[in-house]
């Protein structure tokens, strides 16, 4: 009986060998690629450069090496000069040092720094007749390479308006207008023509810039005179109207804010924006028929210790970035098409004709006009 219970179990482990034997094998499992390795990057190609573009680049890396840059400049004053010298030192590294007075003083200045070969100024800012003599004298040179201005397009007008040997730029357009304190001159009650200056109720009452220490004779009366809008005898009879003299259109400002006079006869918005925003009462009046326009000018100096810088702050001012930097500061508006304006209300006067001053304020019918309103007629 144990025999045959032995034999049954190997039988049957023989028939399990034998089923295992029949089953269907499993197929291996398919080799795994191998990884791939991802493509390299490939490098973006720079743009190329022109060669304008490549001789700018040289003329930026020259800038930065010189590191600074000195400006005579009668605009950028007090917080004016720190925004724009902070905002340019800031894109380059380059320090501007901002030395503030008259365009008169800076002409005597610079020849007087040609002739010794010790040269302090590399760029002249300030109105457009003292650049232009500054250029009669020889001591300027051109800009017309500077990369911001080729494209003519850009510009609500041409840089390049006062000086078609493109040494004298203008990169500031703005209207030479009444203002008077709004404390002391009720609405209804401002001057609307040039006419209206010889009421007596304005004698003694307007403020003035002197013409042996300002260029507003010029700036201002010369181009209305040119235009036929007032002539010599208005001027006469102007100048007997008691007027306070005073050093120029800053001095014209400053002391209309402060209630000293009710009407400056001049004023701009280069000059009257910071006190409107500080929250002086002053405010400009439209004049009939017409009134003058002028332009602020950069002039790059001959000789100049730092001429790549120069050429570099020139550019930047024509930039949006350097435009907004100044017209903010300066509250005003740009000469870049489509930047925004910064002008208060209270100085952006419209008017219905602009007649514009020009180089011809220099020539000798201009001087004459000098000899006889400022001397014979109001004893300058």
């Amino acid at each position: 009986m144990k025999r045959c219970f032995l034999v049954g179990l190997m039988l049957a482990a023989v028939a399990a060998l034998l089923v295992a034997g029949c089953a269907p094998t499993a197929a291996p499992a398919p080799p795994r690629p191998a990884p791939t390795a991802a493509p390299a990057p490939v490098p973006a190609t720079a743009p190329s450069l022109t060669p304008e573009q490549k001789a700018w680049e040289d003329v930026v890396a020259a800038a930065k090496k010189e590191g600074t840059i000195t400006v005579y400049s009668y605009g950028w004053r007090g917080d004016i000069g720190i925004a724009i010298a902070k905002a340019f030192q800031e894109r380059y590294g380059i320090k501007v040092e901002i030395i503030t007075g008259r365009g008169a003083e800076f002409i005597e200045r610079l020849k007087a720094e040609q002739r010794s070969g010790r040269m302090v100024a590399d760029l002249f800012e300030g109105g457009t007749p003292h650049a232009l003599n500054i250029k009669k004298s020889g001591l300027t040179i051109s800009s017309a390479d500077l990369l911001a201005l080729k494209d003519a397009s850009a510009f609500v007008a041409s840089p390049f308006s006062p000086d078609p040997d493109k040494n004298v730029l203008a990169y500031n357009i703005f209207v030479y207008s009444p203002y008077v304190n709004t404390n002391l001159v009720k609405p209804g009650e401002e001057p609307k023509a040039w006419k209206d200056l010889l009421d007596p109720k304005w004698k003694g009452k307007m403020l003035l810039g002197n013409a042996n220490v300002s260029m507003e004779v010029y700036m201002q009366f010369w181009p209305l005179k040119a235009a036929g809008v007032v002539d010599l005898e208005y001027l006469k009879a102007l100048g007997k109207q008691d007027i306070l003299w005073t050093t120029g259109l800053v001095e014209d400002i400053q002391k209309l804010s402060r209630a000293e006079r009710p009407l400056s006869i001049f004023g701009t918005p280069v000059d009257a924006s910071g006190p409107i925003l500080s929250g002086a009462p002053i405010k400009a009046i439209p004049m009939e028929p017409a009134m003058a326009a002028s332009d602020v000018a950069l002039t790059a100096i001959k000789a100049s210790p730092h001429p790549n810088a120069t050429k570099l702050l020139i550019n930047w001012m024509y930039t949006p970035e350097g435009q907004l930097a100044h017209n903010k500061a300066r509250g005003t508006s740009s000469i870049i098409k489509g930047a925004p304006s910064f002008l208060p209300p209270a100085a952006d006067v419209k008017a219905s004709r602009i007649v514009m001053s020009t180089p011809e304020i220099l020539d000798d019918e201009a001087k004459s006009f000098n000899e006889k309103v400022m001397v014979k007629a109001w004893g300058q």
